[in-house]
């Protein structure tokens, strides 16, 4: 039926970046965030969180059986982020970091394949860092779908991006046209 978004609850660690193996290994204090959503005036600790910061956020995913190869779409996210699929890295953008000079951000979309899935849940580990824009957080939804439906979604957003440059650059012409 198409990539779907994983919109919802994931778990949420502020100002900690896991690994799969560290959230499984240790016994961790966990806050759930709805995604996709800003982390700014999420309450932790008692204290409003600014926009500057990192975090880790994970997500559980029970597949069915003989479930195929799949890949995963974050859309543009305005910050630094690396995604793990059950321990490894599989898409980001930027440079994760616990710093702003340790941080460097970069805003394209990304697609990533998973590991080979002969199991039954995927476990989906986000690391994402924001010292340079005043919202924090995961802005957009993440897809998740075969390579064909992912590379599809690519596709129409390329195509959008295309009509609209187009749109705009005709625009253009025509109101430098219509003052000379």
């Amino acid at each position: 039926n198409g990539p779907i978004k994983l919109d919802g609850e994931w778990e949420f660690y502020w100002e900690k970046l896991y690994s799969l193996e560290e959230i499984n290994s240790i016994f961790l204090n966990k806050t759930y965030l709805q995604l996709p959503n800003t982390w700014n005036n999420t309450v932790i600790d008692g204290k409003p969180l600014s926009g500057n910061g990192f975090a880790t956020y994970r997500l559980k995913i029970l597949l069915p059986e003989n479930s195929p190869a799949l890949a995963i779409r974050s859309q543009q996210q305005a910050t630094a982020f690396k995604i793990f699929v059950n321990g490894s890295e599989t898409l980001g953008s930027g440079e994760v970091g616990t710093s702003e000079e340790k941080s460097i951000p970069h805003t394209v979309p990304a697609i990533g394949y998973t590991p080979d899935l002969k199991m039954l849940d995927m476990e989906i580990v986000m690391q994402i860092s924001n010292f340079h824009h005043r919202k924090g957080g995961v802005w957009h939804s993440i897809f998740l779908g075969t390579y064909s439906q992912v590379s599809q979604l690519e596709k129409s957003a390329r195509e959008t991006d295309s009509f609209l440059a187009g749109l705009l650059f005709f625009i253009f012409v025509y109101h430098l046209a219509f003052y000379q």
